[in-house]
């Protein structure tokens, strides 16, 4: 069903929400890649060099918003898609910065995940 060699790091330290988002991440990106906390994001960033990243800010080891910002530093072009349990405006403006491709509110709806996850492949394609 994968029609590109697209691939994506997802990195969330809630392992249900991990486990429910892997599923279609799988369906629509040829190489998925996971991690649990900032250290382990960066290790796997600079290993892998995926196309898109997927991140909570609040994530242990390093925060996300750490994460973020030194990825960005190092590829301008990296799709970012930050995800967060907040939507104080305080933690939007931490992020507006880096460019991202969109802050999502989570949990976020099956159908929006995937209508996103959509986006990105067009985007990408592009």
């Amino acid at each position: 069903m994968i029609t590109n060699n697209f691939s994506i790091l997802y990195i969330d330290d809630d392992i249900i929400l991990k486990e429910k988002y892997m599923r279609f991440l799988r369906l629509y990106f040829k190489n998925v890649y996971e991690a649990s906390s900032g250290k382990e994001a960066l290790e796997k960033y600079y290993i892998y060099k995926p196309d898109v990243i997927i991140l909570d800010i609040n994530i242990p080891k390093i925060n996300g918003i750490k994460v973020a910002k030194e990825i960005r530093e190092v590829d301008e072009d990296i799709i970012l898609i930050v995800l967060s349990a907040s939507s104080q405006t305080e933690k939007i403006l931490s992020v507006v910065d880096l460019k991202l491709f969109k802050y999502i509110i989570k949990p976020i709806k099956t159908f929006d995940f995937e209508t996103l996850l959509k986006n990105v492949i067009i985007q990408l394609k592009k």
